[in-house]
């Protein structure tokens, strides 16, 4: 299923000959990444306090530098940025 493959969803809607065909998936699949990510975003947001076995949208390790929690929901990539000071006593942010 295509289903959250929101690149290859894009590309095959770029790929349409120039055209209402086109606008409409394009303006269909923008549409649905919004509602997905508000979605799924104020979930997280909701949840920042709970300890992770209790939340909806489980944290990955996505590693990186720059610290926070990272999530991956319906093929999206959310970053939760938390300032993180490093061993040098700066601040990342």
């Amino acid at each position: 299923t295509e289903e959250g493959n929101w690149n290859k969803l894009f590309q095959k809607a770029v790929d349409l000959d120039e055209g209402p065909k086109r606008w409409k998936a394009l303006s269909t699949l923008g549409r649905d990444f919004v509602y997905t990510s508000k979605t799924y975003g104020k979930i997280i947001i909701s949840e920042l306090s709970l300890p992770p076995e209790r939340k909806t949208v489980k944290p990955v390790d996505a590693g990186g530098r720059a610290g926070g929690m990272k999530y991956v929901a319906a093929g999206v990539f959310f970053k939760f940025a938390l300032d993180t000071q490093g061993e040098d006593g700066s601040w990342m942010y």
